[in-house]
């Protein structure tokens, strides 16, 4: 696109200059493992039919390992929250984050093959908490097809917790209906200054 590599600037003898540029491109094909070029001819001509040209070259690299970004190095995630699993029916990566490449064109996620970059992951074996919760560690794989003997290893911590506390609601009563809360008042025996009663239990809730 022009608008990442540029418009040549063009100058005229006779006042302003209102040439009409075109372009031509030729792609020189580097193959799977190297990078490709591009020949780009620009022609200006003027409104009197003279024309000049210029070229301009045009490197594309294809991307190494040194343009892959990791996902983070921990993930929290909550036990009661909705996140999608993988075929293992562990937090997928659309939750916990792939590894990706940085390009001119943005982000891409390493879920599929870019280029000659790859990625595959293993988790280990859940260390199991209280409830729903666990925490598992996922090792990440990230290869470069053109340079097999060269690859990437990342461990990735992921857990799945509960960090909310219960919610816990007081016993309460209005006897006399006036909307104000009463004191509980539990009454002693008629032999002695002791009483025997059941507390109420607390209204409690978590997630």
């Amino acid at each position: 696109s022009l608008a990442f590599v540029g418009t040549p600037d063009v100058i005229d003898n006779c006042g302003v200059p209102s040439a009409n540029i075109t372009f031509t491109g030729q792609l020189i094909d580097g193959g799977t493992c190297g990078g490709n070029t591009i020949v780009r001819t620009f022609t200006a001509r003027d409104a009197s039919n003279n024309a000049s040209q210029c070229t301009q070259l045009i490197s594309i690299r294809k991307p190494t390992l040194a343009d892959v970004i990791y996902p983070p190095l921990t993930t929290f995630l909550e036990c009661d929250s909705s996140f999608p699993l993988d075929v293992n029916g562990n937090p997928s990566p659309e939750a916990t984050g792939y590894p990706f490449v940085k390009t001119a064109f943005g982000n891409i996620n390493l879920n599929v093959t870019y280029c000659t970059i790859g990625a595959s992951y293993e988790d280990k074996p859940r260390a199991n908490g209280c409830s729903d919760t666990y925490t598992l560690l996922r090792e990440w794989t990230i290869a470069d097809f053109c340079n097999p003997l060269n690859f990437l290893v990342f461990t990735q911590l992921i857990q799945v917790g509960d960090s909310e506390a219960p919610l816990v609601a007081c016993p309460t009563t209005d006897q006399d209906g006036n909307g104000v809360l009463d004191t509980l008042v539990f009454s002693t025996t008629s032999t002695a200054c002791s009483a025997t009663f059941d507390v109420p239990a607390p209204f409690i809730t978590d997630n």
